[in-house]
């Protein structure tokens, strides 16, 4: 049996309690998976009765196994000496052998959930290598980036959109957060790029790779297999026509994409989170605490997604990027063009568009595909 030890105290775990509940829905609802089991493991000093009273209900949001031990265990000074326990909240990965794979996941499961599983280690450094096909192309916008993700606690807040009010306001809310006192004392470093400041061809090449990675991984005869990567090509192209959206990353590991209004009031509310960000919770997890504050009223979004220069006899397949639908997206028009035979970057670039060059062929498709709300085959919330 594999295990996810849940330590805590009895204090302000409730997001942790959410983000393990997730975890918890998919593995039991997943046959490969049942060998993966939860344990929480409450280490309390003074069992007072009002501590007892506080376990009873957090144990009654937890359907998975928990200690019921109301002293303190006889383990502590272990854990804080071989996993580094002090008082915060973590969860200790151990195989069936009962070896430690992972001192600490609770990050890697807040941040990526299931796609990190089985949160090992290994894993983390799967899913941040994840995002390659991005930075690839990130670089070649700004050279100090490739050092920004080297950066020790750094943060990266990525953004554009056809709104240059909107982009111009971001980014100088990012200032202001990057000068406050508590970034300075926890030694947070922040960066920011505004992708709708850079020269149109340098934007033009960045959308028109990122749709070649895509196109590379549908083409492939097993990219079903890939499905998580796909999807995340595809949320981020969806994002090229929208007048307002961002991106989040900590180093090279992304781990937020977001449109334009959320994105705003989560910025816009840091002197309401800004006192969560400790030495032990990090700038990102105090960001993505307030985020699912703001998000959880507000309706999904319709997800559009253009692709230039397709080379298929018929549109491809497409599902809907957003996380919790599974629907296809439909197609909602087919667009034509000829560029008379130009064919390299200098000269077939029209309205920010550059064609392939691909044999004898001597014009582009645009698909649009739209993932809405009101039909079977759109966009159901």
């Amino acid at each position: 049996m594999d295990l996810f030890i849940f330590i805590s105290g009895l204090g302000n775990i409730e997001y942790k309690i959410q983000s393990l509940k997730g975890i918890y829905d998919s593995i039991s609802n997943d046959k490969d998976k049942k060998d993966y089991k939860i344990l929480w493991v409450p280490v309390v000093k003074n069992w007072s009765n009002e501590a007892k009273e506080k376990f009873v209900n957090m144990k009654s949001l937890m359907p998975w196994y928990v200690v019921e031990y109301l002293s303190l265990i006889k383990g502590y000074k272990p854990l804080q000496e071989e996993w580094n326990y002090t008082g915060k909240p973590i969860v200790v990965v151990t195989d069936s052998r009962g070896e430690v794979s992972n001192k600490n996941a609770l990050p890697l499961i807040f941040v990526w959930g299931m796609e990190a599983f089985p949160f090992r280690l290994e894993d983390e450094e799967r899913v941040t290598q994840h995002w390659n096909w991005f930075w690839i192309e990130a670089f070649k916008i700004n050279v100090d980036i490739k050092n920004w993700v080297k950066q020790d606690n750094g943060y990266i807040f990525f953004y554009g959109g056809t709104d240059i009010t909107w982009t111009q306001r971001f980014g100088n809310l990012i200032d202001a957060i990057k000068k406050d006192p508590i970034i300075k004392e926890t030694e947070t470093c922040i960066e920011h790029v505004n992708l709708a400041k850079v020269d149109i061809t340098t934007q033009t090449k960045f959308w028109f790779n990122i749709t070649n990675s895509l196109l590379g991984k549908t083409q492939k005869v097993d990219f079903n297999l890939d499905s998580t990567l796909k999807d995340d090509i595809e949320t981020l192209l969806s994002m090229r026509t929208e007048k307002e959206w961002a991106l989040v990353s900590e180093g090279r590991n992304v781990f937020l994409i977001e449109f334009n209004e959320v994105m705003m009031r989560v910025v816009e509310g840091f002197e309401r989170w800004r006192t969560s960000i400790t030495a032990s919770k990090s700038f990102g997890i105090a960001l993505m605490e307030y985020y699912y504050e703001v998000v959880k009223p507000v309706p999904p979004r319709c997800l559009h997604l253009e692709l230039e220069n397709i080379r298929f006899g018929l549109p491809a397949t497409f599902d809907c990027p957003y996380k919790t639908c599974d629907l296809k997206m439909e197609i909602e028009s087919v667009k034509y063009k000829c560029c008379h035979g130009m064919y390299d970057d200098e000269h077939a670039t029209e309205n920010g568009l550059v064609p392939i060059a691909a044999g004898p062929f001597t014009g582009t498709t645009t698909i649009e595909y739209v993932s809405t709300q009101g039909s079977k085959n759109k966009f159901t919330p």
